[in-house]
């Protein structure tokens, strides 16, 4: 059945494709992909296209620097497919109680409702998506995505992120990300409210004071501090055995026993010092033992026999102990600043825009290392952060909430910025968590509404 924008997802095909297409990712593995450039702000340009194989020709395009993506990132998830380049959608935790992921006929429905326009398809040269800033706001996407329901989702998602960005003041000149999420205008500032409505407690309320250098590098100390500590593990008094054995003096014999093939085993301590030893030492020393002579410099020293007996003591053991993997200390702080911005009701730049940087490699990953700057500089700009995180609500919500948890706080605290995106949003997701019943009767409703327009436009 060709693929139609407003048709229902079929979900069992769908989880089929994204299997195979996993399974296809693990084997298809390139060298290296060919670089290109980015382009425009909000255009969204697919991932990096590989060398595609002799049956297949895609369309001509610019396309990601993510040299290398299948060899360097094995397990990535926002990764291109071999044959079309197109994304494969990674959708690991799904939604949440309160906040659905959608598809594709309900974005449809969000878009349309929200700028009274349909998403225009047509060849782009040099992305697979664009958002057009102009009157209500336009979206193109190329033809080409539609060969995977997933790229199409991740590419509309994203563009109608731009739009959100756009709507509530017909510009994309909010400043930086904390400014798209309030729907300020031209914001530099490094900080906002984390929530404008909370309301201090009696006796204690918000600083809202901004976390400077010196007090990051302290929280940060502290942190790794306190998690070094919780894994110290107990300190206990145990008793200790240990051997004793019989020890005697260097002999001829045992010099020339340094020569045999398990004299490494048996004097350990004795075949060390003698190996480390210059050569004239070693054949001075030699020439000696087969006199029967033991040379003066090994005369005081001792071998080790058998055991004869075992010497018990008491001390003190740190008992299931460890040191904190790197990953454990990055959760640490990510804790500690979360904690220290809910205390001031504050959200951080730095830390929100780390947040979506990360966020936005695992949903569509590249080399930033092998990247040129002019594209990293594209893919960590506060309108394509901010598209991400919204290709990520739409799609996975609760991976958004999971892995940019401070991003999702403030998102939400500042919905009543934009009352229509709000209502709109609100409406959709009610409907959705309501059931698969109340999905598809709403769906059927819109068809036989378009049905009608159109016999009317046709009759009239």
């Amino acid at each position: 059945m060709p693929f139609s924008l407003d048709r229902p997802l079929e979900d069992d095909n769908l989880k089929r494709q994204r299997e195979a297409d996993e399974a296809k990712r693990q084997q298809a593995a390139y060298a290296e992909a060919q670089k290109g450039q980015g382009r425009m702000a909000f255009a969204d340009q697919g991932p990096q296209s590989a060398p595609a194989p002799q049956t297949f020709t895609p369309p001509k395009q610019s396309t990601y620097t993510d040299a290398q993506v299948y060899a360097d990132y094995p397990d990535a998830v926002g990764v291109m497919r071999a044959a079309n380049g197109a994304w494969t959608m990674p959708v690991i935790l799904g939604g949440t109680d309160k906040v659905p992921a959608m598809e594709m006929p309900e974005l449809m429905e969000i878009f349309k409702s929200l700028s009274g326009n349909t998403p225009v398809i047509k060849k782009l040269s040099a992305s697979l998506g664009l958002f057009h800033p102009t009157g209500k706001g336009k979206i193109t996407l190329h033809p080409k995505l539609f060969i995977d329901e997933a790229s199409a989702m991740m590419t509309f998602a994203h563009e109608i992120g731009h739009f959100v960005d756009f709507m509530d003041d017909r510009s994309m000149t909010k400043g930086n990300v904390l400014g798209i999420i309030a729907g300020l205008s031209k914001h530099l500032k490094h900080h906002i409210p984390l929530d404008p409505k909370a309301q201090a407690v009696e006796g204690w309320g918000f600083s809202g004071l901004p976390i400077t250098g010196k007090e990051r590098a302290g929280i940060r100390a502290q942190a790794e501090e306190d998690l070094t500590k919780s894994l110290e593990g107990e300190i206990r008094r145990v008793i200790v055995e240990e051997p004793i054995y019989a020890q005697s003096g260097i002999t001829a014999d045992t010099i020339k026993g340094l020569f045999g093939m398990d004299a490494r085993e048996q004097m350990p301590e004795l075949y060390k010092w003698f190996a480390e030893q210059d050569a004239d030492t070693k054949k001075s020393i030699a020439r000696q033992a087969m006199k029967g002579i033991v040379d003066s410099r090994m005369a005081s020293m001792q071998v080790q026999g058998e055991q004869i007996g075992t010497n018990t003591r008491e001390e003190m053991q740190n008992v299931g102990g460890r040191a904190p993997t790197p990953e454990e200390f990055r959760a640490a702080i990510d804790n500690a600043m979360r904690a220290e911005m809910q205390a001031r009701n504050v959200a951080d730049l730095k830390f929100v825009r780390e947040e979506l940087i990360d966020l936005s490699k695992w949903w569509k990953p590249y080399d930033r290392s092998k990247s040129e700057d002019s594209y990293v500089r594209y893919r960590e700009s506060a309108p394509e952060l901010y598209a991400d995180a919204i290709s990520v609500l739409f799609n996975s919500p609760a991976d958004l909430q999971n892995r940019a948890p401070s991003f999702w706080a403030t998102f939400w605290n500042y919905m009543d910025a934009r009352p229509e995106v709000k209502a709109k949003l609100m409406q959709v997701q009610a409907r959705i968590l309501e059931g698969r019943d109340a999905v598809l009767d709403k769906r059927l409703a819109r068809d036989l509404e378009s049905f009608k327009s159109g016999a009317e436009l046709f009759l009239s």
